[in-house]
């Protein structure tokens, strides 16, 4: 099965002439409504929860799945901040045997 560009990144994601096009506009169910790296990567992630989950899990051709992304939260200190800390947890899956992590060795489409 595999999972489509679209499915992934969003309806409008598109790769042309060796660029990912991402609309942010596709991130806002996850919650986005800024513009800084860390909030778009983190969307992302959201956005792939469910995405990446479910039957997913144990299909042979999804190079990647959500094995886990956490109701849990630990207060850290970062620096001289306190911050909370949310755990997320993604499996790729290459062919066996690799003895290297290739994003090209990915299996899947």
């Amino acid at each position: 099965m595999g999972l489509t560009l679209q499915q992934i990144f969003g309806t409008n994601a598109t790769i042309a002439n060796g660029e990912l096009t991402i609309k942010l506009s596709d991130l806002t169910s996850a919650g986005l409504s800024g513009t800084k790296p860390s909030s778009i990567f983190a969307s992302l992630l959201k956005r792939n929860k469910s995405t990446l989950g479910g039957d997913i899990i144990n299909d042979p051709t999804a190079g990647v799945s959500a094995a886990s992304f956490e109701n849990g939260r630990t207060f850290v200190t970062r620096g001289t901040e306190t911050q909370i800390s949310v755990p997320v947890t993604f499996n790729i899956y290459f062919a066996a045997p690799s003895d290297d992590f290739d994003p090209d060795d990915t299996v899947g489409s």
